[in-house]
């Protein structure tokens, strides 16, 4: 009876050790979670700002202004072609919808924790709604011909 007693107390110190080290894991695991959060953010803001830089290389002032010149000459031509009350409408398409379905992949793959990629952290959702967002603006201009 001794004996029994004595391995019940044993194992309600054994179960109490193992809560008390579970508590003091939770701090050390949210607080991890919150380093990996931060450090996701960082990378995902490090992106964007490549992904700028390397726009901004691509397109300075004069190329642009070369590009728009020759679009200006080319939309007069359309509408000068026209006949008497036409209709001139140009709709830009959506942005990089290539690259907003890889995202939205990204975005899946890592949500459904596939491929051992990192979890989707809140940091990368900002990053993906700031990047649809510029990838779905479009403009609709329209002018009649008199």
């Amino acid at each position: 009876l001794l004996t029994a007693q004595l391995r019940v107390k044993q194992r309600q110190q054994q179960m109490e050790q193992h809560e008390q080290q579970q508590q003091q894991q939770q701090p050390q695991k949210q607080q991890q979670q919150q380093q990996d959060d931060d450090a996701d953010q960082a990378a995902a803001e490090v992106s964007v700002e490549q992904a700028e830089h390397v726009l901004q290389q691509q397109f300075n002032e004069h190329q642009l202004l070369k590009k728009l010149s020759a679009l200006d000459k080319h939309i007069g031509q359309l509408y000068n072609a026209l006949p008497a009350n036409g209709l001139l409408v140009i709709a830009t398409g959506q942005g990089d919808t290539a690259e907003l379905r890889w995202q939205q992949e990204q975005k899946y793959r890592r949500e459904q924790r596939l491929d051992g990629l990192p979890p989707w952290s809140t940091a990368d959702e900002e990053a993906f709604l700031r990047c649809m967002e510029e990838y779905l603006r479009a403009l609709c201009f329209c002018a009649i011909k008199q």
